[in-house]
């Protein structure tokens, strides 16, 4: 009877996967729906070459779900299983394992429950938001073996400056720690300990964006992204499935990153003109190229070119060269018919400056008006619409 009990804690995994698999159907549809709007199938088969009408089963097939959700049960039973000896609820009836329950110190325990309750609770977070990836559910038995390791370390420490049990809660809080901050916090007390030197590396950019905020980017970089670089040329269909972010939310940061690699935190003085990305700034290029009557009266887009220089601290003619690249750019225009397809709006509407950008997760349409040119020689600033 107690070995039947010890094994319904594993049987958690498999039941959420059951229902998820149920909840999967919405993921489904949106994508569906996404790749229904303006030749999307042919659009991402030409920008990355495969085929988008396997991703999901590449995504959520039973087989890669399979292998995380039986490492995290057996993790699970054993460790209802060492629950049990410690408490004299004998479920085998063998004393090596026993004896090792009963010495196993308190502090790996506290660290393998802090580490099952935070990655349940993470699970569930993800099967609310549609995310729930293997990778998500490989994390929480590696932590549990991360977590259960320092236990020892750290606890022993924490004895020197903490009394009562205030080192219990640090034992039961290294669970909760994601494997990101672990494995950093390792890596900093060792490299400072044996005074090893590291490289150079390029600081954090991707905080640098609208709509980055904490969580976001520890969701961007659970999908193996860490600058404004790797976003910007991103499978956005891929990032879609992998995360809970919205479709809309995805290309405006992609968008973000894709300005920001060329100009940098100069972007942000941008936004004054309603340039929030690059395809707002590759939307010049059409009054800049007017090929009728209705671009030719879009406004005087050479007072609008000569802020920008300003704004930038660079020659008109580098504006210039850099509008042309843009509008060259295979990923922006890849980019910009997505946006078009998740609104159904028109490519050369916009590039007339009828189509412009609302924040990030914004429901309206991107609408870029041309700016005044009276409100731009001014010096006044037109209102963006915040993310």
């Amino acid at each position: 009877m107690l070995v039947v009990l010890s094994m319904v804690p594993a049987l958690l995994y498999p039941m959420i996967w059951v229902v998820y698999r149920r909840r999967l159907s919405q993921k489904r549809k949106d994508l569906e729906d996404i790749l229904s709007k303006g030749n999307g199938v042919k659009k991402y088969r030409d920008a990355f070459g495969l085929d988008p009408n396997q991703l999901f089963t590449n995504s959520f097939s039973l087989f890669i779900y399979a292998v995380p959700i039986a490492i995290n049960s057996l993790a699970l039973w054993i460790l209802t299983a060492i629950f049990f000896e410690r408490h004299e609820l004998h479920i085998v009836g063998a004393p090596a394992l026993q004896a090792f329950a009963v010495r196993l110190p308190r502090s790996v325990m506290l660290a393998f429950i802090g580490a099952f309750v935070w990655g349940m609770y993470e699970a569930l977070r993800r099967y609310r938001g549609l995310s729930l990836s293997p990778e998500s559910l490989h994390f929480i038995w590696v932590r549990m073996l991360i977590g259960g390791t320092l236990a020892p370390v750290v606890s022993s420490v924490g004895a020197t400056l903490f009394a009562g049990g205030f080192n219990d809660f640090i034992a039961f809080g290294l669970g909760a720690m994601p494997v990101k901050t672990l494995s950093d916090w390792i890596q900093g007390q060792v490299t400072t300990k044996l005074q090893v030197s590291t490289s150079p590396t390029e600081p954090p950019t991707l905080q640098s964006l609208q709509g980055a905020t904490a969580s976001g980017l520890d969701t961007l970089s659970e999908a193996d992204i860490d600058n404004t670089q790797e976003l910007a040329y991103s499978d956005p269909l891929k990032l879609f499935l992998r995360t809970n972010i919205p479709w809309k939310v995805i290309l405006d940061l992609i968008d973000q990153a894709l300005l920001f690699n060329y100009v940098g935190d100069k972007a942000k003085s941008l936004r004054t003109l309603g340039i929030r990305g690059s395809i707002e700034f590759a939307a010049l290029y059409e009054p800049l190229h007017p090929s009728d009557s209705t671009t030719a009266a879009s406004g005087n887009i050479n007072v609008v070119v000569a802020r920008i220089a300003e704004l930038l601290g660079e020659q008109v003619d580098v504006v210039l060269n850099l509008i042309d690249t843009l509008h060259a750019d295979f990923q922006v225009q890849f980019l910009t018919s997505l946006w078009d397809g998740a609104y159904g709006s028109d490519v050369s509407e916009r590039s007339r400056g009828g189509g412009g950008q609302g924040g990030a997760g914004s429901t309206s349409e991107r609408v870029m008006p041309p700016p005044d040119p009276n409100h731009v020689s001014s010096g006044s600033q037109l209102e963006g619409q915040p993310t």
